[in-house]
């Protein structure tokens, strides 16, 4: 009884001198090395809403006149591709008013960041491809490169939605804003809206490439968060900026305050861009 109780406590000095007498780099090596066959990642995640519904009815609805105008055009149905025109500018109205006063993730002042900030991040997400959840490369709403994606594409949008609205085709097609013009602008006008035909389509094409390649190289699927309105997102790949708003965000949640949406200035804003499809469509 006595060599058993004695064995104990020699036997446990003895664990802790091989304990300690073991590389500290070892050590460290095991639990990385345990802490990677355990999967985190995804127990981690936070479902969060980043996009309101009058932004993702405004980017489907977008989607779907662009088609509509890009074979409206190729077919020779120069009448519903004015139409189609009319609703693209009142689409570009709701969404340059929304990025004014919508909700959080909407808004321009959220997401547009500085030139310099752009290249570091689209310099750090391609050298960093194979690291799904490095630190300071997910944003909760638009990252810095996707936030000037929207910009160039707005922008684009606008110059070829007004020099369509004022083109004509020198035989009996004219827009419905050609009479505020004088006929050289509109021919000027008319070859803008052409060549901004192939500047739409290169962008359209870079916007997918991207969704495919976050999709695949940093396992984030983009064209369901615009569908359902939520992200998963991992704390741990977030900086410290996006780390506090995330936890804000929870927190509003939590407390039934969550990002809720600007009702009066939702119809305010869909009022204006009524009113402006309706002027232009009288014309």
């Amino acid at each position: 009884m006595s060599d058993q109780f004695s064995a104990n406590p020699i036997g446990s000095v003895a664990e802790q001198n091989e304990q300690a007498s073991r590389p500290h780099q070892q050590i460290v090596n095991e639990q990385v090395a345990l802490d990677t066959e355990t999967p985190k990642a995804n127990s981690l995640a936070q479902k969060v809403k980043v996009w309101d519904f009058p932004l993702r009815l405004f980017h489907w609805s977008l989607v779907l006149l662009f088609i509509f105008s890009f074979v409206s055009v190729k077919i020779s149905e120069m009448d519903w591709h004015f139409k189609s025109g009319i609703l693209i500018s009142a689409l570009l109205v709701f969404r340059l008013l929304w990025g004014l006063v919508g909700s959080f993730h909407a808004k321009f002042q959220h997401f547009i960041a500085s030139p310099k900030r752009t290249f570091q991040y689209i310099f750090s997400s391609l050298i960093s491809t194979k690291r799904k959840h490095k630190t300071g490369t997910e944003y909760i709403g638009h990252n810095p490169a996707g936030g000037w994606m929207v910009v160039i594409m707005l922008v684009s949008l606008l110059v070829t939605v007004f020099t369509g609205l004022v083109s004509t085709d020198e035989i009996y097609l004219v827009g419905p804003l050609y009479g505020f013009v004088t006929e050289s602008f509109a021919l000027s006008a008319t070859s803008v809206h052409r060549f901004m035909e192939t500047v739409l389509l290169v962008l359209v094409g870079l916007h997918i490439a991207a969704i495919v390649f976050y999709r695949i190289f940093k396992q984030q699927k983009l064209t369901k968060a615009m569908i359902t309105g939520y992200k998963q997102i991992q704390p741990e790949s977030l900086n410290e900026h996006e780390r506090k708003l995330l936890e804000q965000q929870l927190h509003d949640t939590q407390s039934k305050k969550s990002n809720k949406l600007p009702v009066m200035a939702c119809l305010i804003v869909l009022a204006i861009a009524t009113g402006w499809a309706a002027w232009l469509w009288q014309l």
